[in-house]
């Protein structure tokens, strides 16, 4: 499933919630590197607004899972952990994104292991996001409430030692020969939306495969 963005990336981390009205969320920079744990307050019911989850997403790559859904790209996954911080908490799942260096979204698959059941305070829970990339690949994961960004993950992806294959690199850079450049005016490498950043370009003559066209952004961090 793709979706195309219709807003910058405008990145929240309050939101007030009422019986029949939204109030807008004040907008800040939220944008993370990939392993590292993101908060949000979180509501179990309409009559507790107090609790407080935990994101953390690292991993951003392609999948070679085999997965119950007809994917019409290159199926993309991502690891997830979520923890519930302050009081229970419910992990939403179908908020996530992966999203392109130039703005377009893909929604996580339905299939997606990671739990959407409460957690009790102290909880923790982790699992995989599943992504039909049908486009140019994503270089970055995004938290969005179906009205904005709330939190996001890029950059370069922490490589946990049990994935450290001996006699490669494990500093979790991108697979293949890539040169990258300083990201925009307003920008960092690897950043979300467009024009914040330059994306890598491919050499070696990388063909159309698990990685998209020739030409296009090569996975984050994704190990062979």
């Amino acid at each position: 499933m793709k979706l195309k963005r219709i807003a910058g990336v405008a990145i929240c981390t309050t939101a007030m919630f009422a019986v029949g009205a939204v109030a807008p969320a004040s907008a800040i920079n939220n944008i993370k590197g990939f392993g590292v744990q993101e908060t949000l307050k979180d509501y179990y019911s309409l009559s507790n607004f107090s609790s407080e989850i935990g994101y953390t997403v690292k991993n951003l790559r392609p999948s070679r899972d085999a997965v119950p859904y007809p994917v019409g790209g290159r199926l993309y996954e991502a690891n997830v952990t979520t923890d519930a911080v302050v009081g229970t908490v419910t992990p939403k799942v179908g908020n996530f994104l992966a999203r392109t260096a130039d703005g377009a979204d893909y929604r996580a698959l339905n299939v997606s292991t990671l739990s959407g059941a409460p957690l009790g305070q102290g909880g923790s829970n982790s699992g995989k996001l599943y992504f039909d990339v049908v486009g140019a690949n994503p270089d970055s994961v995004i938290f969005n409430d179906d009205f904005q960004d709330m939190l996001g993950w890029v950059g370069t992806q922490p490589v946990d030692p049990a994935e450290t294959v001996p006699g490669s690199s494990s500093g979790g850079s991108s697979t293949g020969d890539t040169s990258s450049t300083g990201g925009g005016a307003d920008g960092v490498q690897g950043s979300t939306g467009p024009n914040l950043a330059t994306p890598p370009v491919i050499s070696n003559g990388a063909q159309n495969g698990p990685y998209g066209p020739a030409g296009s952004t090569p996975p984050v961090g994704g190990d062979n």
